[in-house]
């Protein structure tokens, strides 16, 4: 249908509130809209993500339990505990859910339990998109690894960066090109999530001083909340070990076409298939806005976030304008858990 609009509701009142507001019915300019499935990357996890989808959906308990098996022997520990904590445990689950190793593997099995839930309802993507270890939840969906595959290359991937000095990120209210321009030696450009907001990654101490600079310079910039350097040259002596890894993982090409945040363009086959591309995947800069823009090309999408945080939904709804044709939807939030 040309003209389709979706709100939720928990009941009757509720609904009544909904339908009084005005219409959320969006235009579109075809018949049909592709759907973009988007997987977020650390920084989203919180306690008690998809807690309700747990308890009441029985394919997303089972998959998560299935996942934390697989993962136990590697993590030295069942991952549920700190995903789903008692009381009496909650401050320490808050704590170590922040971990990078226990961070990644969790975001990767609840985004991942979340897509099989969406595929069980008949929601089957048309593209795929994933932020760092997201792109991981693409492969697994789309086949490039297997299940067991990606949880252990995931699994690892974070256990080898924990393993690695602290470092900082700052993120810069300026285009990546401008950035480059003053941009110190000792920092990289780490993720560029839309056209004018990068993020840069090194050791702390050169991150407080480029701070500073952009201070002076009156640009806006903001110290985020991160244990590591992630995808910059503190990356590095990782490479190696997971590359020794990521060699006996057998890969396939995709059967639901991935946008790449690597480059950007669609993922060919030539890359998925190509284990030093998974193994530099650590330390190349995530170019999520660059992904972006090359789906927005498409004449109308609908984009899902599929896992938890709003971090990809709110960089894709502050692209659009009020009359473009695409909507943008989040799965699961902190304040709104199973929407």
């Amino acid at each position: 249908m040309k003209h389709k609009g979706v709100f939720a509701f928990r009941d009757r009142d509720d609904l009544l509130a909904q339908l009084a507001k005005p219409s959320p019915i969006r235009k579109q300019t075809t018949s049909t809209a592709g759907l973009v499935w988007m997987f977020p990357g650390q920084g989203n996890q919180f306690v008690n993500m998809g807690k309700e989808l747990y308890e009441q959906e029985p394919l997303f308990r089972e998959t998560l339990d299935y996942c934390a098996t697989v993962l136990k022997p590697m993590l030295n520990m069942d991952i549920r505990e700190i995903i789903y904590p008692d009381e009496s445990t909650k401050e320490d689950a808050a704590r170590l859910i922040r971990q990078t190793n226990i961070t990644q593997p969790a975001i990767f099995i609840i985004s991942y339990a979340t897509a099989r839930l969406l595929i069980s309802v008949g929601l089957a993507p048309d593209k795929l998109v994933g932020h760092s270890v997201g792109e991981y939840v693409a492969a697994a969906l789309s086949g490039i690894m297997s299940l067991d595959d990606a949880l252990k290359s995931v699994a690892y991937r974070g256990i080898l960066v924990y393993d690695l000095p602290e470092g900082s990120m700052l993120a810069v209210l300026m285009p990546e090109e401008e950035v480059q321009k003053i941009l110190p030696d000792s920092l990289n450009i780490a993720v560029i999530n839309s056209p004018e907001l990068v993020v840069v990654s090194g050791p702390d101490e050169a991150i407080e001083d480029f701070a500073a600079l952009l201070k002076q310079k009156k640009v806006f910039n903001k110290v985020l909340e991160t244990s590591h350097a992630f995808h910059s040259a503190m990356m590095e002596p990782c490479l190696a070990p997971y590359g020794e890894f990521f060699g006996q993982i057998k890969l396939n090409k995709p059967s639901i076409p991935i946008v790449s945040t690597v480059t950007g363009l669609e993922m060919t086959d030539e890359q998925a298939l190509d284990h030093e591309y998974w193994v530099q995947h650590v330390i190349h800069p995530v170019r999520f806005g660059d992904a972006v823009t090359h789906i927005l090309k498409s004449e109308s999408e609908v984009f899902l976030e599929c896992g938890p945080g709003q971090s990809l939904e709110s960089a894709v709804k502050r692209r659009l304008k009020a009359d473009d044709p695409y909507t943008v939807f989040g799965t699961l939030n902190e304040n709104l858990d199973a929407r």
